[in-house]
């Protein structure tokens, strides 16, 4: 069993877990479905338990996916010959280019600037991908068939709709395993069954890979449509991770994002209708007697509420405030302090700082709704893990509950239509009222106090006389717990502060590019992370320069300042 197939079901089960207010003890709602049991046994074997349980009549079986996995009638990966065109150089070309990736949860996104010309370059990824009702972000996602073809973005989730009743999954989710996945599986586990159907191997960290590859080609192939180059800089989008995930996964990313460079050029313009796994296999194999990859195209990564934040903040002159970006993606919502300071001189640009100690990141977002409204779907049926159609109602759902959602926010209802011919929907207003859902709202203001609280009192003190701008960035920028933040009274240091939702986009900005006024909150963090110049930071405050302090009009008055 894969490991995020694992989680999934492992949530499936502690979602149903209650608490009994008479006793004190904990139970469990209805019985344990097979996959359940499955991931039950394989977290025990994770962790050096027995992966067997006994049964009544003294068997002990082996539960099916913990079974040493036998080789299948292995077919030989196609002998590929990759386009090694990017190794023909040691620097970018076209040096006043530099392209940000937003590798998303859900959705990815990318975006260039021409610094000579302080010129955005607009990347309609989604509309040479095919995505119907988006123009610039791209499903994050792949999926391999029964026949084994390979599809990306959009089309894998038309291709996986056709084997619903199979109950494979798609490889949702991506930049998910980076986040939670432990490190050394990342790149030796192989992707379950349900994932890959097929004779040839993949390994999670392939499978990353090779949606990197077609990302980037995305990518490249809108900016050579525009004149460019492909072989530009390029900067990356990250979460704000633990120091340990944070430096792993940056080292991991340049490595994969360099060897996609070579897969994009080699696929390039053959993603559409599916690649055979055999010839994506091949490609991987190649890569593996290639001695250096185009590592001079790969920058550096950005955390997402910073790049949110140089693209977002700088509105004009005459700006000296406090504000806090929110950038609510499908996996998690990133948090950010930031400064914004008028110039000196008219012709000079609004400086913005970082606020040391306040980008903090809550491991829910988008995708925490998804399983809200997944497993009301389900109680509103009367479904339950043990059910015999549990396993198949669940694998529908979770291919089809982003949309579903989508269409409840948009349309004030989700109308669904089970396997098992049931057909309901619920109403937006009543998911609003959800226990879950106001949890889920309560830990979007928990962490929102905790960003402010992580402030030294003087940004607080200096900054904070004409109240906090709440800037909210990301997928779920339209979420209505996330605009509740408006208009509050939030309490820091003393201090009570109004907030207010900073509209987006930047006026000055919709003004030079009309086009990109709906999709703006998705676009935020890969167009700011293009930026000449990122915003200023410093562990401490003195770290960013006593000039600095004179232009806030703040004295660094606490010790060792």
């Amino acid at each position: 069993m894969d490991t995020e197939i694992a989680k999934l079901m492992l949530e499936n089960l502690f979602d149903r877990i209650e608490l009994n207010p008479q006793t004190g003890k904990r139970f469990l709602q209805g019985a344990i479905s097979e996959r359940e049991f499955e991931a039950i046994g394989f977290a025990l074997s994770m962790v050096g338990g027995d992966p067997s349980p006994i049964t009544p009549a003294g068997a002990v079986p082996v539960i099916e996916s913990l079974k040493p996995r036998v080789e299948p009638q292995k077919e030989n990966a196609r002998a590929i010959t990759l386009n090694l065109k990017s190794l023909d150089r040691k620097e970018p070309e076209d040096s006043h280019i530099t392209l940000c990736l937003d590798f998303g949860t859900a959705m990815s996104r990318a975006s260039a600037t021409n610094v000579d010309h302080d010129q955005l370059i607009t990347l309609p990824l989604g509309r040479i991908a095919g995505e119907p009702n988006t123009v610039f972000p791209v499903s994050s996602t792949l999926f391999i068939t029964r026949n084994g073809r390979v599809y990306f973005g959009y089309d894998a989730i038309k291709e996986s709709l056709n084997e619903v009743d199979s109950g494979r999954l798609r490889f949702d989710s991506p930049k998910q395993h980076m986040s939670r996945g432990d490190f050394d599986r990342i790149f030796n586990q192989i992707a379950d069954v349900a994932i890959n159907p097929t004779n040839f191997e993949f390994t999670t960290g392939d499978l990353i890979t090779l949606y990197l590859s077609y990302l980037t080609d995305l990518a490249c192939s809108a900016l050579a449509l525009q004149g460019f180059s492909r072989y530009v800089l390029r900067r990356f989008a990250m979460p704000c991770w633990q120091t340990e995930r944070a430096e792993w996964a940056d080292k991991q990313m340049k490595e994969m994002l360099a060897k996609a460079q070579i897969l994009a050029d080699t696929f390039s313009g053959r993603w559409s209708g599916g690649i055979e796994a055999g010839d994506l296999r091949g490609a991987l194999d190649a890569l593996k007697s290639i001695a250096e990859f185009p590592s001079y195209l790969i920058d550096q990564g950005v955390l997402e509420a910073i790049a949110a934040a140089s693209g977002s903040l700088v509105r004009g002159t005459g700006q000296r405030q406090l504000y806090i970006v929110v950038d609510v993606g499908a996996g998690t919502t990133d948090y950010g302090l930031f400064a914004v300071v008028s110039p000196r001189l008219e012709d000079d640009r609004p400086r913005v700082f970082e606020v040391p100690g306040t980008a903090v990141v809550l491991r829910q977002a988008g995708d925490t709704i998804d399983k809200i409204l997944l497993r009301r779907i389900l109680e509103q049926e009367g479904i339950e893990s043990g059910d015999p159609e549990y396993d198949h109602v669940n694998s529908d759902l979770l291919l089809r509950i982003r949309s579903l959602k989508e269409n409840m926010f948009r349309d004030g209802t989700a109308t669904y239509n089970l396997p098992t011919d049931a057909v309901g929907s619920v109403d937006k207003a009543a998911f609003l009222n959800d226990e879950r859902v106001k949890k889920f709202e309560s830990a979007i203001e928990e962490y929102f106090q905790k960003s402010l609280e992580s402030a030294h009192p003087s940004w607080i003190e200096g900054l904070a006389r004409n109240g906090l701008n709440v800037v909210v960035t990301g997928g779920g920028a339209g979420l209505p717990m996330v605009h509740a933040l408006e208009q509050k009274m939030i309490k820091v240091n003393g201090r009570s502060l109004a907030c207010t939702l900073v509209p987006h986009p930047p006026d000055e900005l919709i003004d030079r590019y009309p086009d990109l006024e709906s999709e703006y909150a998705q676009l935020a963090v890969s167009i700011g992370g293009t930026a000449e110049e990122l915003p200023i930071r410093g562990e401490t405050y003195k770290e960013i320069g006593i000039s600095t302090t004179k232009i806030l009009g703040i004295e660094p008055h606490y010790k060792g300042s």
